[in-house]
């Protein structure tokens, strides 16, 4: 509404003002006034001025309207009068992967990663793409060439690291999480996923420290319990591994409490097994 107001007061001043006019139209679809929004965009083609910011707005009142088709036509014309910018094809590709429309929304994408691999909204939606079918090698391709193209940003790194470690290439994994949290020291899920990552090497003692990082600041993290019992199981150390679990499972009721649950009854049924009878 304050953005609405003062794009207003603007053409006030300036009747004619083109950018204030589009932005107005834009806020007017931000606030739902669509029927508005219309007619600020219906006025403004009048002047037969191609502007990739008017066919931006008017793609966002297309997609509020429903029509998808209407919407990506206008983010391709936008691309015409600004081409070599990859957020168009992003945009689109976003709206293709909500209507459920996945090989549009890929291709689209990859449109974009030809531009820039490093694009923020490609990378998230191609590599997504490609893990929710199950190519996590393709997956891991998207997030390397990310990370070459910009080290700084940690959803890269994180995200590359987990591609990596479900690849089963954990020293390669634990050198991109390390570089994950240093652009973003102190994040719990960060260090739940390093943890994970030494358990995978063997390196029990160190997940078992890590996992132990996470849990003194969220008690409630089901998935650090969940590391620290397969760590404290992994160094022998069973009451404690088992005690880990019934706390994954008390403050979860999805996957991390089902996988407690499991290690739980395997720790149990080798208890039975190493007890001498009688």
């Amino acid at each position: 509404a304050g953005a609405v107001a003062a794009y207003r007061r603007a053409l006030v001043l300036k009747p004619d003002f083109f950018v204030a006019a589009t932005n107005l139209g834009t806020a007017l679809v931000q606030n739902g006034q669509l029927d508005e929004a219309a007619k600020v965009f219906d006025g403004l083609l009048v002047s037969d001025r191609d502007d990739k910011y008017l066919a931006l707005g008017r793609s966002k009142l297309a997609e509020a309207r429903g029509d998808l088709d209407g919407s990506i036509a206008l983010l391709m014309e936008a691309e015409k009068l600004d081409p070599g910018t990859p957020k168009y094809f992003s945009i689109a590709g976003e709206a293709e992967y909500g209507a459920g429309h996945l090989d549009k929304a890929a291709e689209l994408a990859t449109q974009a990663l030809d531009v820039a691999p490093g694009d923020y909204g490609a990378v998230m939606l191609m590599s997504g793409i490609d893990a929710a079918q199950g190519s996590f090698d393709k997956a891991e391709a998207v997030l390397a060439r990310a990370v070459a193209a910009d080290p700084t940003v940690a959803d890269f790194q994180s995200l590359h690291a987990s591609m990596l470690h479900v690849l089963n290439r954990s020293p390669e994994a634990l050198v991109a999480i390390d570089a994950a949290l240093k652009l973003s020291p102190g994040s719990a899920s960060l260090e739940v996923t390093r943890a994970d990552i030494l358990l995978s090497l063997g390196r029990s003692e160190e997940a078992r420290a890590e996992s132990a990082l996470v849990v003194a600041v969220e008690p409630d993290n089901a998935e650090a319990w969940l590391i620290e019992g397969q760590a404290l199981a992994a160094l022998n150390r069973v009451d404690e591994a088992r005690a880990a679990y019934k706390t994954a499972i008390a403050h979860d009721t999805g996957g991390y409490a089902a996988a407690a649950k499991g290690y739980l009854t395997v720790l149990d049924r080798t208890a039975k097994l190493t007890t001498p009878p009688g």
